[in-house]
C-alpha cells in the first residue's frame, strides 16, 4: 500500500531490469518475503517476483499488463508454500496459461500434493521451504554454474577440482 490504496497484484519492487528478467514468479502470501530475502542473499538479478494480493475475482488485466512488463521472461512460475492441491495453484494455473504466448513456459514450486496442510513437524516444514526456495530460483543450478566458472579460472596445475551437487 504505498500509494494509500489496496492494489490486487504489486510488482517487484526490487526487479531486474525487464529485458533482462529471464523468470517472472507469482506468488501469494508470506512466500514472498521468503522468496525476496534469498534472492537477495543469492545475489539473484533476472528473477523478478510479483505479489497476486487477490486471487478473486481474478486479477486478469492487472495480470497482463505485467506479463507485457517482463515479456523477456522465458519461463513464469507460481510458487505456494501450500501443498499442490491446498493452495491457489489450480485456480491460477488455468488462469495463467491462458495469457502466456505458447514458447513460455507455465512452472509450479511449490509442495507435492497431501491429504494435509502441513507437514506436523517443523524440521520437516524447514526442509521442504528450503527445496521450494531452491527450485523457484534455481539456486542449485546457479550454484553449480558459478562452481564451474571457478574451476575453470583456477591454474593449469591444480591436481583437484571440486564438484557442488545440489
Amino acid at each position: 500500500m504505498t500509494d494509500g490504496q489496496f492494489q490486487l497484484v504489486i510488482d517487484d519492487a526490487n526487479a531486474p531490469e525487464r529485458t533482462k528478467a529471464k523468470r517472472l514468479l507469482f506468488c501469494s502470501g508470506k512466500v514472498f518475503y521468503t522468496l525476496t530475502a534469498a534472492r537477495a542473499k543469492a545475489g539473484i538479478d533476472d528473477t523478478a517476483i510479483v505479489r497476486v494480493e487477490q486471487l478473486y475475482p481474478y486479477p486478469k488485466k492487472e495480470i497482463q499488463q505485467i506479463l507485457a512488463k517482463y515479456n523477456a521472461a522465458e519461463e513464469i512460475g507460481w510458487v505456494q508454500e501450500e501443498p499442490q492441491n491446498r493452495g491457489a495453484w489450480t485456480y491460477m494455473e488455468p488462469r495463467l496459461r491462458e495469457l502466456l504466448p505458447d514458447n513460455t513456459i507455465l512452472s509450479y514450486f511449490g509442495r507435492e500434493e497431501a491429504a494435509s496442510p502441513a507437514t506436523g513437524s517443523m524440521k520437516m516444514h524447514k526442509i521442504e521451504e528450503e527445496e521450494l526456495v531452491d527450485h523457484a530460483l534455481d539456486l542449485s543450478a546457479r550454484q553449480a554454474s558459478v562452481a564451474k566458472e571457478v574451476a575453470s579460472e583456477k591454474p593449469a596445475t591444480a591436481s583437484k577440482s571440486q564438484t557442488v551437487s545440489g
